[in-house]
């Protein structure tokens, strides 16, 4: 959250991710663009592979422009930081591994054209 790198992340603060987007589509705007966010452990029963955490449709159909991506997404070619605030959704992150890999997956999906994109990253990260 304060704009400076930290290696491994910390999943109890905002995240600023830096991304870069093609939107060849149409301009996203508020209540039009849903955000899906999928946690991924890696290891852990299924053995070397990710296996994704349940929550429970917590973070499922958010308002995108209203949980971290800068509304309107205009068409063309741009830099955008987006913020991952998980403390809202302390009851989900305590149940996670500290100091673990995992992988957050984020689905953008534009209502007026059904068209989605798909931003992922992956990182150590601290959960206490």
């Amino acid at each position: 959250s304060s704009g400076n790198e930290v290696y491994p992340i910390h999943l109890t603060a905002p995240l600023l991710v830096h991304t870069h987007i093609i939107n060849n589509q149409n301009a996203f705007v508020g209540g039009k663009l849903l955000q899906s966010i999928k946690i991924y452990q890696y290891g852990g029963w299924s053995g070397c592979s990710w296996s994704e955490v349940p929550t429970f449709g917590l973070l499922d159909n958010l308002d995108a422009c209203s949980n971290g991506v800068k509304c309107p997404v205009e068409m063309g070619e741009s830099d955008m930081m987006v913020t991952l605030d998980f403390t809202k959704y302390h009851s989900i992150i305590s149940l996670l591994d500290n100091d673990a890999p995992y992988q957050v997956e984020m689905k953008l999906t534009d209502k007026t054209s059904n068209t989605f994109v798909t931003l992922v990253t992956q990182a150590r990260a601290y959960t206490k």
